[in-house]
């Protein structure tokens, strides 16, 4: 099985599958998580869905407001200048099953 993974150049460490504090996943998104190499690393399954949410994840941090007025839950994000395309790379595993 291939899977790929978002991983910051010339390290070790990769986009994590999510943010935990003291063991619980808190309630952000990828959006909010920095490369890693102590976090589960996020794995995707084609290398479209990775570039898809380097893109997006490049583009800042994501959040969601509500409009009373309208009625309507809209996305906005604050922008992470530290972010940079030159600074990541889409990597591709091959995972193998270890049997027992």
């Amino acid at each position: 099985m291939t899977v790929y993974a978002i991983r910051e150049k010339g390290t070790d460490k990769y986009l994590p599958n999510g943010i935990f504090s003291k063991g619980r996943l808190r309630p952000k998104g990828f959006s909010h998580t920095e490369s890693s190499n102590t976090l589960f690393i996020r794995l995707f399954p084609t290398e479209k869905s990775a570039r898809n949410s380097l893109v997006m994840w490049l583009q800042g941090k994501w959040k969601g407001n509500y409009n009373s007025i309208k009625d309507e839950i809209y996305l906005d994000f604050d922008s992470v200048p530290e972010r940079k395309r030159e600074n990541m790379e889409i990597v591709k595993f091959r995972l193998v099953e270890i049997k027992k």
